[in-house]
């Protein structure tokens, strides 16, 4: 493994760059200033209570990990389901759980809070100076938990404002030498990997040796930011016995687009299982057009002409999208 680059004092104009290089940073202290994370260098219960004051009065999802889960939020052992369960709780009643956990084990977790509906203030206070206030923070709240090895399919920057974390992150080249879980099911969105990088079993899993060679690791601290690119695997390993994050999703795809993952699974009907010689038709026709340089592709015939291989407006995307639902009918 080796360390992910860390950029300190960046600017909106830095980060901009950032983004094209499509690697992991660490945005030192990108957000210092932050109240919640000066409440942090006082103590834990000074985060909750200042969470507690910005707290709408809504139930929100406490996820809690029985000691056999071992810290670790994954699939069940069918694959069909996850190792933990999920009830609605008060806030107010989760602070004890998260400040002073049982000695057996158990691990407690609220993922992914919006902060615009369970802390609608929070971000009047909190400002991410690298992104317009369109993208709304995350919280994500708990003990000594890991979040098991994923990808999403957005741009991330997750900041540590208590507590401490460790991430883990794989280039997407390394989807094989991860095992990835089904794609029927997918807790977040994307399938889960299935081997335990903590304690990695090379004799089950001899492809993650590999995965874990071109691993780069932070570890990040209150006031630190780390960007994760558009699909990077990565594993988030809590440190501390309380810890809390915010993170900001965002994608600059166009959203009245299908998601390219309807594509994926589309390709799958239509191409897996032809015949080789003619998925290799179809790999050269993919490359040309779609992950290649369209441009040129198309240079040659006159706009006007150039139908589905041309500029995507409203009225051809809508046509498009017709011609594709009719033939999965």
């Amino acid at each position: 493994m080796t360390p992910v680059r860390t950029i300190e004092a960046v600017t909106a104009e830095a980060f901009t760059a950032v983004q094209a290089a499509a690697q992991p940073v660490v945005l030192k202290q990108l957000v210092a200033d932050w109240p919640i994370v000066a409440a942090a260098r006082q103590s834990d219960q000074a985060v909750t209570a200042l969470l507690a004051d910005l707290d709408a009065g809504l139930k929100v999802p406490l996820s809690i990990l029985p000691p056999e889960a071992n810290g670790l939020c994954h699939y069940d052992a069918s694959l069909t389901g996850v190792n933990f369960r999920t009830t609605s709780q008060w806030l107010e009643d989760i602070w004890p759980r998260l400040l002073s956990p049982p000695a057996d084990g158990s691990g407690y977790y609220v993922q992914s809070l919006p902060t615009e509906i369970y802390l609608p203030r929070f971000a009047e206070a909190h400002v991410m100076p690298l992104l317009p206030p369109q993208v709304q923070p995350r919280l994500w709240l708990g003990t000594d938990v890991a979040t098991q090895t994923h990808y999403d399919l957005m741009r991330n920057i997750a900041c540590v404002v208590a507590g401490r974390r460790r991430f883990t992150l794989f280039p997407p080249d390394q989807q094989a030498n991860l095992y990835p879980g089904p794609d029927d099911f997918t807790p977040g969105g994307a399938p889960l990997s299935l081997p335990d990088i903590r304690t990695p079993d090379f004799a089950r899993w001899p492809r993650l040796r590999a995965a874990l060679d071109s691993a780069q690791v932070a570890e990040l601290e209150p006031g630190d930011a780390l960007y994760i690119p558009y699909g990077w695997w990565h594993q988030v390993q809590s440190l501390a016995p309380f810890n809390a994050l915010i993170n900001y999703w965002w994608n600059d795809a166009d959203s009245a687009r299908p998601l390219p993952r309807l594509a994926f699974k589309a390709a799958l009907v239509a191409l897996r299982d032809l015949p080789d010689e003619q998925k290799a038709v179809w790999r050269h026709m993919f490359d040309l057009f779609v992950f290649g340089d369209s441009e040129a592709a198309r240079a040659h015939l006159p706009p006007q002409v150039r139908g589905a291989y041309g500029e995507l407006t409203p009225e051809r995307l809508k046509a498009l999208k017709a011609e594709i639902a009719a033939a999965f009918k």
